[in-house]
């Protein structure tokens, strides 16, 4: 007969009183001595993260550069495995690189639209053309 987890005391069939004061087999109501909460029991929250999988972003300026690679680099072992700083080329929560950013909103391309840009394609009615170059 296999045991099960809640199976834990030994009977040794022998149910008169030996004399003696211990609890013969009886589980203590008290703290028990040993080994506590062994049981598999979850201790907390895990993630999973696959490989490449980007686990932190901080956005910042570009003259604090120095103090978020140092950041980056103390928060790293607190990780384990292996992770990589990398620096992105694109302007703040935008989908554009730094170097083209600028060309595009002198050229009125890119309207600021709350914590991002907008984007004008070069296409369309001629009213919203004239609408924002004039």
């Amino acid at each position: 007969m296999p045991l099960s987890f809640q199976d834990t005391s030994y009977d040794d069939g022998d149910d008169k009183d030996d004399g003696d004061d211990e609890d013969d087999g009886e589980e203590k109501k008290g703290l028990q001595i040993g080994i506590r909460d062994a049981f598999g029991k979850p201790q907390g929250t895990v993630v999973r993260v696959h490989i490449g999988q980007v686990i932190v972003s901080i956005y910042t300026k570009l003259q604090n550069k120095e103090h978020m690679i140092e950041a980056l680099g103390r928060a790293e072992f607190k990780f384990p495995g292996y992770q990589k700083i990398y620096i992105s080329k694109k302007w703040g929560f935008t989908k554009f690189n730094v170097d083209e950013f600028e060309n595009m909103v002198a050229e009125k391309r890119l309207i600021p639209d709350d914590c991002g840009v907008k984007y004008i394609p070069s296409r369309g009615p001629l009213d919203t053309w004239w609408a924002l170059h004039s």
